[in-house]
């Protein structure tokens, strides 16, 4: 690990410490000070260290996106904004910003701990429809967020001209105990038949438990590896649901589901609108997710499935 990096990581980590000790001493103006000198630290500094994968780079955004939203929390005069609340700002540091440079060395995507589409819902913004992407700052109405979609559109690799590439829109999951989840995520891979990946983890925002027995997302997400490269590869597309155990402060793998060649060539071949998507429903199957697809065992009898559409996309 860059040792810069790693010096300007204990920073981070000691100033929000600090900020959250002001803020618990009820000092508001220091506080909201300490919190809005961090979070220019964070969204000036981070960009200077490439190292930082697409995933840390993001949580470092939510962190500064976080701290943004308490300051206007301690400024509020209406008593309408109750949180994020100082012990939110400690789940922040604990479980997000001092461990945001282990998530390299760990395979498990990490989970932000502070739920930013309740607290957006709560102040009455828009967070039923995220794109993961192009839509990344209406998950709360502020510019603090903002960077995140600009950051991660930067990051993505670009598509290659006459190739062929699919959008996903992952509409809902299926699970009967739905509304007993934590910041429900899914978290989407691309690997081939060697359990290789091809490309980085995409994760979806927090879906939200909109109907009974289902967690929805309304989440878009455009693969960065080629339908010809895909097939080359005997690559398949993995989805896994992850929701977050306050109790362990861990993120947990709940079950899992895959999309393979022959079942996107089935779908392309059956469509019938004008822009070749077409809506699919995939069983859902027993943790751990297997990547060379050998240990695969249904996690329920009941109807309950992941939903998506599949859109072909052909870069001119």
């Amino acid at each position: 690990m860059d040792e810069q990096l790693t010096k300007r990581h204990a920073a981070w980590c000691s100033g929000l410490q600090r900020a959250i000790e002001t803020d618990g001493w009820g000092q508001v103006v220091e506080a909201v000070e300490a919190y809005e000198r961090l979070a220019a630290q964070l969204t000036q500094e981070a960009s200077q260290f490439h190292q930082l994968s697409k995933d840390q780079s993001r949580t470092i955004e939510k962190v500064a996106g976080s701290l943004d939203l308490r300051v206007k929390c301690l400024s509020a005069v209406d008593g309408e904004r109750a949180s994020p609340t100082k012990d939110d700002m400690e789940d922040v540091l604990e479980v997000a910003l001092d461990k945001v440079l282990e998530s390299v060395l760990s395979d498990t995507p990490q989970v932000f701990p502070l739920d930013l589409g309740a607290v957006a819902r709560r102040r009455g913004t828009k967070a039923s429809t995220v794109q993961v992407v192009e839509e990344a700052d209406d998950l709360v109405d502020d510019e603090s967020l903002t960077a995140a979609a600009t950051a991660a559109a930067a990051a993505r690799r670009p598509r290659r001209k006459g190739e062929t590439y699919l959008d996903l829109f992952l509409d809902k999951i299926g699970l009967k105990d739905a509304s007993t989840y934590t910041n429900p995520t899914l978290v989407i891979s691309v690997i081939d038949r060697d359990g290789n990946a091809m490309e980085e983890k995409h994760e979806t925002f927090v879906g939200s438990c909109s109907e009974p027995q289902h967690v929805s997302f309304h989440a878009r997400i455009q693969l960065e590896t080629s339908l010809k490269d895909m097939d080359e590869r005997g690559a398949a597309i993995f989805f896994e649901f992850y929701h977050y155990k306050p109790k362990k402060r861990k993120q947990s793998c709940r079950c899992w589901t895959l999309l393979e060649m022959d079942e996107v060539a089935a779908a392309a071949a059956d469509s019938t609108t004008d822009d070749g998507s077409n809506a699919l429903v995939l069983e859902l199957y027993q943790k751990p997710m297997d990547p060379k697809r050998k240990r695969i065992h249904l996690f329920t009898v009941k109807e309950l499935y992941l939903h998506l559409q599949l859109t072909h996309k052909t870069t001119p």
